[in-house]
């Protein structure tokens, strides 16, 4: 069995690379509809690194030549910037007409999203790859944000319907503290007491 390692996503191969975009991309699949999926890759990819964007400190846990995993946060506080900063780059990016589909489904769906707002670390992707699932790696994943965080809360937005994940997070003491459209905001405070 090989070991498993993590590192910053923008030191991977160019190969890795797109696999942990395919990886982002599956995560968040409506935000990448208008796209086609080897667009959305690129476009993922360009962002790995990019400073001041929500991908710029991703980690890629690799399994022998695969990405497993994905891990990326932040501190809340810079939560809008990034997000602005990040839609600045796709508008950058992608032709005119690409660029007009992906900002009317992202508008769409930012209609299905509660107010964020607080302190601590923000969550902003924790994605494992298929091969990797019911391996404990999720778990793995977890803890390392959740010790990145230290004393401070941890923050996240998943979907209401991903009953997985909202059980995976309420087992590990995040709660609901907002809600919206198809989306939910979630807490832990350190000790993961609520």
């Amino acid at each position: 069995m090989t070991a498993r390692s993590m590192v910053p996503v923008q030191t991977l191969t160019p190969e890795q690379q797109l696999q942990a975009a395919a990886l982002v991309r599956q995560a968040v699949p409506p935000y990448y509809q208008s796209l086609s999926d080897a667009a959305a890759d690129r476009l993922i990819a360009n962002e790995f690194g990019a400073p001041g964007t929500e991908l710029e400190h991703c980690r890629a846990i690799v399994d022998g030549d695969r990405v497993a995993a994905i891990l990326c946060t932040y501190p809340m506080g810079e939560l809008a910037e990034r997000q602005y900063n990040s839609f600045q780059l796709v508008g950058r990016t992608l032709e005119r007409e690409q660029f007009a589909g992906f900002a009317m489904n992202l508008r769409q769906l930012r209609g299905g999203f509660p107010e964020i707002a607080g302190d601590g670390t923000y969550l902003a992707f924790i994605t494992i790859a298929e091969a990797a699932r019911g391996s404990g790696l999720a778990e793995t994943v977890l803890q390392e944000a959740i010790a990145e965080a230290g004393t401070d809360p941890l923050s996240l937005t998943v979907r209401i319907d991903n009953g997985r994940a909202r059980s995976f997070y309420d087992k590990h003491g995040f709660e609901e503290v907002a809600a919206g459209g198809s989306y939910a905001f979630l807490r832990r405070t350190a000790g993961g007491t609520r």
